[in-house]
Formats: C-alpha cells, sequence, structure tokens
C-alpha cells in the first residue's frame, strides 16, 4: 500500500500508512525502520512532498530487519 500511495501522490495516505508502520515497528523493537519512517512522516507533515527513493529505503531497512530476526531465530 505504501509502494502505491508513493506512486500515486496521495501525500495523506502515505502519511496514515508511515504513522501506522512508524508505530509497529516501534512496538516490536524495530527501531531503524520505526526511526526511517519517523523521519519520511515529519518531512509529510512539513510540506515536503514524497522522494522517489523513499520505497527503495523502506525495502532496505526491512530486508535488514527481517536478516536480524532470520540470525535471533536460528
Amino acid at each position: 500500500e505504501i509502494d502505491a500511495a508513493l506512486v500515486q501522490g496521495d501525500a495523506a495516505r502515505l502519511q496514515r500508512l508511515l504513522h501506522t508502520l512508524k508505530s509497529s515497528s516501534a512496538q516490536v523493537g524495530a527501531l531503524e525502520l520505526s526511526a526511517l519512517v519517523a523521519h519520511f512522516e515529519a518531512a509529510l507533515h512539513a510540506g515536503e512532498t514524497a522522494q522517489g527513493d523513499w520505497a527503495s529505503q523502506l525495502r532496505d531497512a526491512w530486508g535488514r530487519l527481517e536478516m536480524a530476526w532470520q540470525v535471533q531465530t536460528t
């Protein structure tokens, strides 16, 4: 859904989705992801336009999180 909101330029929807992801990731201890999302959310709140590399930054942070979880569960 975040990718779709980025492509569509739907800042209001993107901000809601980012807020949810920020909170959820913080609750499970994914602090790097939460901080990145908080940065994006603050930028939107300040009236900035979503940047084209946000999706890749989120995917990269998610990938690092998945790798960390795999290490912890093995």
